[in-house]
């Protein structure tokens, strides 16, 4: 699954801002609403992951999440947040749970929703920018192209990418060229 990881760090978030939410007002909520009820606030938690899936299907909202600056990755957490509240009350309301689940609780989740998402996206893009950043080749990968095209070809891999790839040949529909010229080539390119 591409961008599994950001998928599953957001629900991690989801589901913790539920968490954080029901511990900040479980005083306040067993005065009012919270009796026995404690654990059909799982049921929330539940109809939040399956909203959360249901966005990421629809939506795709990892599309170039790497090349994001910080102020559009923020418009997107809020953006993926609200639509997966809306969605999550809508299945509530057509479940006919709505009702046992104190909005407050709810608002409150939904902020901390927002800061958590937004923070998770934005330290693993620094993981994996750090990770990409280092030198050490982490995958492999073969180059077809035309002769004409190597060399950029090779400084786009090297330049737009957020891997570090090692090249260990570059097929030429006429020839192919030995990994020593390859390395030569790519040097080139990142110049």
């Amino acid at each position: 699954i591409k961008h599994g990881d950001l998928i599953f760090l957001n629900m991690i978030a989801l589901e913790l801002a539920c968490f954080i939410a029901f511990v900040l007002m479980r005083y306040e909520l067993q005065r009012t609403v919270l009796t026995n009820r404690s654990d059909s606030y799982a049921v929330e938690a539940v109809c939040i992951a399956f909203s959360d899936l249901a966005v990421v299907f629809f939506m795709e909202p990892y599309a170039n999440i790497l090349r994001r600056g910080r102020l559009a990755e923020l418009y997107r957490s809020v953006q993926q947040v609200a639509i997966v509240y809306v969605i999550n009350l809508i299945l509530m309301y057509f479940l006919h749970i709505a009702n046992n689940y104190s909005r407050l609780l709810m608002g409150i989740s939904f902020l901390i929703s927002i800061g958590l998402c937004f923070l998770a996206r934005v330290l693993w893009k620094k993981n994996i920018r750090r990770r990409a950043s280092s030198k050490v080749p982490t995958r492999s990968m073969a180059v077809v192209t035309t002769e004409a095209l190597m060399q950029e070809t090779l400084s786009n891999i090297a330049e737009k990418t957020f891997h570090s790839y090692w090249i260990p040949a570059v097929f030429l529909m006429d020839r192919e060229v030995p990994a020593d010229s390859c390395a030569k080539a790519a040097a080139a390119g990142e110049k």
